[in-house]
């Protein structure tokens, strides 16, 4: 392998460690606020007697969710995103093919074990993917992407004046808030598609995503 390949192939983990610590903070915040909105009237009583820190708790954690899933969705000039990462793929195609997997982990005693895991990646899968993560153009119907970006510019972090007065709610109808859970989904399988095509890393063991329950037990 060349110093070329050599420091391609460290930029590619690089970007793979990136978008998977983004979608895995997205996910976890994401389960945890939709979990404490879910029992918020189970535990009822015991929020009501702190209600500010449960309602900033819960704005808190969705809040942040949603910008870990922009950090990976939203195209940024020099900036990491799952985008620039397909782009990628597509042109250092030659080192997620298996003969590279090979190569990398010829020393490796488990190395069938985890060529019989690995993805063999196609390029229909990756045009599907990247057409997920792109934004539609203006003839066509705003995708979850495309949601995600009107949102994140005119409301989580600029005030349009398509977001002040009367305006909002015509705003929300033209285009609804975005589920946050496609779109993490869908990251976290394209993410580990190519993971598993360019190396062998173990998934980290689950979180406990609920054990704020424990503390609603408690103040009930």
């Amino acid at each position: 392998m060349s110093s070329l390949q050599k420091n391609t192939a460290s930029a590619i983990r690089d970007q793979i460690d990136v978008l998977r610590v983004a979608l895995f903070k997205a996910n976890a915040h994401y389960q945890i606020g939709m979990g404490l909105r879910a029992h918020w009237l189970k535990f009822a009583r015991a929020i009501h007697n702190t209600r500010t820190f449960w309602e900033f708790t819960l704005e808190a954690h969705l809040n942040v969710a949603f910008v870990h899933v922009c950090r990976v969705f939203v195209e940024q000039k020099k900036a990491t995103t799952l985008t620039t990462f397909l782009r990628t793929v597509h042109e250092h195609w030659d080192l997620f093919q298996e003969h590279e997997f090979r190569r990398r982990y010829a020393n490796r005693p488990h190395l069938n074990e985890w060529l019989a895991q690995r993805w063999n990646p196609d390029h229909s899968q990756l045009a599907k993917d990247q057409k997920f993560c792109s934004v539609k153009p203006c003839n066509e119907e705003d995708g979850p992407v495309d949601l995600l970006i009107k949102w994140r510019h005119n409301i989580a972090m600029h005030i349009a004046p398509d977001w002040i007065g009367n305006q909002r709610n015509k705003f929300i109808k033209r285009w609804p808030l975005p589920d946050l859970k496609p779109l993490i989904d869908v990251g976290i399988d394209i993410v580990n598609r190519y993971n598993s095509a360019f190396q062998f890393v173990p998934a980290p063991p689950p979180l406990e995503l609920d054990d704020y329950l424990r503390v609603l037990e408690c103040l009930s």
